[in-house]
């Protein structure tokens, strides 16, 4: 594909509507697009991949998890119980 070919779409009610909730990101429109389309074909290569679907066919997310960025935890206060062992042997 020529990288300098323009891509356009219609903006309808439902497209204005995730465009605005994206908007507190500050993503631009095209920055917006390109992160979509990148996010979908990750998608489908993946369930293609994998033979979720067939090859071709867009498949139906039910469920996606978020990478949780590491948070500093605080340092452990008090005392560790561990368990005991037997040294019966029992």
């Amino acid at each position: 594909m020529n990288s300098r070919q323009q891509l356009s779409s219609r903006i309808d009610q439902g497209l204005a509507r995730d465009m605005a909730v994206l908007k507190p990101a500050g993503l631009s429109n095209s920055r917006m697009v390109k992160e979509a389309i990148s996010l979908l074909a990750k998608v489908c290569a993946v369930a293609w991949d994998n033979g979720v679907v067939p090859l071709g066919e867009i498949p139906e997310l039910n469920a996606y998890q978020y990478r949780v960025p590491p948070q500093m935890q605080p340092p452990a206060e008090g005392q560790i119980e561990m368990p005991r062992t037997n040294d019966s042997g029992d």
